[in-house]
């Protein structure tokens, strides 16, 4: 029992520790730690997706392209129609994902499906932190605020959650819960503005309310590719917590809603 308690306790700690640690003290640390995750969930979903399985080549090769959009999209304008046009498509393909419970993504060329889905989130943080002051400060408050949402939604679906959103693909989510979270991102903005006063009140819960409504739509997402695929998690790198986009599905599928409304409003 402890043992297994500890397999939880420990990467989760680590876990959370890392994103403080690297977003808190500068965009440097920060980056690193993105581009770590990139690999990882690229890593996860290529592995998983994979027909046949994953070979070495196919993952240079995914790497290798978005390494260059990376590098290459580092105009302001063109990230905001990249983001428009992405955030489209993930809520199309969202909707497709949710009420069929059948992966899209397992469909085209691999290496335009995993660099769509992964690329784009990581991406254009890399490119905020890059150039845009204190967003390293903006990214810490965002995961602050999707892990708030998540204990919001959890503990309000437990007392009083009733209706199930979609109980074939997610049996635990209730609308109740996820109304309580995000009252609870958005009213959280309050205090993420007290401590990060580099942004408004209003912008920290415009954040708040947006990692509410997309992070779900991410969870139910990789909910359903995950389902499509008979697999329980994505990975095991974080012991029973399994992989990393079972972790940062949430915020891959938020944080392009977010960098695109900070583009355009800040």
């Amino acid at each position: 029992m402890n043992s297994d308690l500890s397999s939880r306790i420990l990467p989760a700690v680590l876990y959370v520790l890392s994103i403080v640690g690297c977003t808190l003290f500068g965009s440097g640390l920060a980056i690193i730690l993105m581009q770590i995750f990139f690999v990882l969930c690229l890593y996860e979903y290529v592995k998983n997706s994979s027909q046949p399985k994953l070979d070495s080549i196919s993952l240079l090769a995914n790497i290798a392209v978005a390494g260059l959009m990376i590098n290459l999209l580092t105009i302001q304008s063109y990230w905001v129609m990249i983001l428009t046009a992405v955030s489209t498509v993930f809520l199309l393909n969202g909707g497709y994902l949710i009420t069929t419970a059948k992966s899209v993504f397992n469909t085209g060329n691999l290496l335009l499906r995993s660099t769509g889905y992964i690329t784009v989130a990581f991406a254009s943080t890399s490119y905020l932190l890059l150039s845009a002051d204190h967003y390293h400060l903006t990214l810490l408050g965002t995961f602050i605020l999707l892990w708030l949402n998540d204990a919001g939604a959890y503990f309000v679906g437990r007392a009083v959650g009733k209706r199930k959103i979609l109980p074939k693909v997610s049996p635990g989510k209730s609308w109740e819960g996820w109304i309580g979270g995000v009252i609870i991102a958005g009213l959280s903005g309050l205090l993420i503005h007290y401590f990060m006063p580099h942004l408004a009140l209003i912008d920290w819960m415009t954040i708040g309310v947006l990692v509410a409504i997309f992070g779900l739509v991410g969870d139910l997402v990789e909910s359903s590719w995950k389902r499509s695929l008979g697999l329980k998690d994505s990975g095991h790198l974080l012991g029973g917590h399994g992989g990393f986009l079972d972790r940062l599905d949430s915020f891959i599928y938020s944080i392009p809603f977010v960098n695109l409304y900070l583009l355009l409003t800040l």
